[in-house]
């Protein structure tokens, strides 16, 4: 989702690789891995909070990113257009522009930063004003949530430092001006956001890849022949940056409750495959599959206050 970005970014390297366990050393199970990216703008490797895989180092980079490949819009940070070796008719089309210049402005990249960085996240729900503390099925289902060993990937609280100014600079509606100020709402604050934007292995696995008709026979060539991957579980076999096949930044779940109050055909997981939290849970495994299984072989009643308390997101 798109809230708390701003608040995230703003969380320092160091606290966000306390949590990182490579090698499992303390033998738990879990072993959440760094993915450092390119900062284009800056031109270092920088650690990746956002992306599913964690594959962008900042908020800027990941809108820039977003604009060139999911709407083919370039700009000053990515200014060559998403075309592959494979399409002509785009690669013609880039080479026919009439100036090379970014089809997005700074101003207007900036400005989408901006509000990207200040989305608000919603207050939670379950609050019991008459004892002052969270309701008692929220209040068993945090426990749940702990016991079960969720809070392993889902760290529940860091601390933001200083949050840095845009690198395009302080923005109004028209123009940019240097240097850029640091931006105190997002500086300074104890934040919630039950995650430690690390890799973690989710488990699965992928087929080689084959060629097959629409019918999955087996084939060489011909208009319907086609390359398949077959996977199973949540594993893409995609490599992205130091993230593997099966390899998922851990989602933060603040909001989560609110999910399909926004937007009922919504669902969970990075590809919404996912109908329900409930289904998200189970869909769990590898380095999470003994949460998941203590969730399972949990009482109805726990598993139900589980719930009510990541809906209190």
């Amino acid at each position: 989702g798109m809230i708390g970005l701003g608040l995230l970014e703003a969380v320092s390297e160091a606290d966000v690789l306390a949590h990182a366990d490579p090698d499992d050393a303390d033998r738990d199970g879990i072993s959440g891995r760094t993915n450092f990216a390119a900062d284009v703008l800056l031109g270092v490797r920088r650690l990746g909070r956002f992306g599913v895989k964690a594959t962008q180092p900042s908020v800027l980079q990941q809108a820039a990113g977003a604009y060139r490949g999911d709407v083919g819009v370039t700009s000053s940070i990515f200014p060559a257009g998403p075309c592959t070796a494979m399409q002509p008719a785009c690669l013609e089309r880039e080479a026919q522009r009439d100036d090379g210049a970014p089809e997005i402005a700074d101003v207007q990249l900036a400005l989408v930063e901006f509000y990207s960085r200040h989305l608000a996240v919603p207050v939670r729900r379950g609050w019991d004003d008459s004892t002052g503390t969270f309701v008692a099925e929220v209040l068993r289902g945090r426990e749940m949530f702990h016991e079960s060993g969720c809070a392993g990937c889902h760290v529940p609280s860091f601390r933001t430092g200083v949050a840095a100014g845009s690198v395009l600079g302080d923005v109004d509606l028209f123009e940019l001006t240097q240097p850029a100020t640091p931006l105190a709402t997002l500086s300074d604050q104890t934040i919630w956001p039950w995650t430690d934007m690390l890799l973690h292995d989710m488990g699965g696995w992928c087929a080689p890849t084959a060629r097959e008709t629409p019918t999955g026979a087996p084939c060489t060539d011909g208009a319907d022949c086609a390359w398949v991957r077959r996977c199973d579980g949540l594993a893409d076999g995609l490599t992205q940056g130091e993230a593997s096949g099966t390899e998922w930044r851990t989602p933060p779940l603040w909001g989560l409750g609110l999910v399909q109050v926004v937007n009922p055909r919504a669902g969970f997981l990075h590809d919404g495959r996912a109908r329900t939290i409930e289904e998200a849970i189970l869909w769990h495994d590898g380095e999470a599959r003994a949460a998941r299984d203590r969730f399972v072989a949990a009482s109805r009643a726990d598993r139900a206050a589980l719930l009510a308390f990541l809906g209190s997101m």
